[in-house]
């Protein structure tokens, strides 16, 4: 029995009577969204997105392939990297073990990238 039950009995006021409230939940009516209507506009510019994903990963192929042909010898000489900041610093360097290095570096590099693309070009929704 509460204290408010039993003081309603004694024919006394309770002077620590408590009231319980329960917040009241909002009911809200989740509408659903109509689809967009596709038009000739918006289905072409989702292919030219699209056909822009496949030519950055068609170059990216085409430079993993152009860094596959490097062939280093024992020779340390055989080769130079050369690279140039508009602003104009220049790094060159003859070294062929830091040469190899780089190479496969951005070999490694470029295969992520290649492989970012060949996410979302597959996850693309024309």
């Amino acid at each position: 029995m509460t204290v408010a039950s039993k003081a309603a009995q004694n024919g006394s006021k309770a002077s620590t009577s408590k009231t319980t409230t329960k917040p009241e939940l909002s009911k809200s009516v989740v509408k659903p969204v109509a689809k967009q209507e596709v038009t000739l506009e918006s289905r072409l510019q989702s292919v030219n997105e699209l056909k822009a994903l496949i030519e950055k990963r068609n170059i990216f192929v085409a430079k993993r392939a152009e860094i596959r042909e490097f062939s280093f010898g024992s020779d340390e000489h055989s080769c130079k990297l050369e690279i140039e900041h508009p602003n104009g610093n220049v790094f060159r360097t003859s070294n062929g073990f830091v040469i190899k290095e780089m190479s496969q570096y951005l070999e490694t590099l470029i295969a992520d990238k290649i492989g970012e693309l060949d996410v979302l070009i597959m996850q693309f929704d024309v």
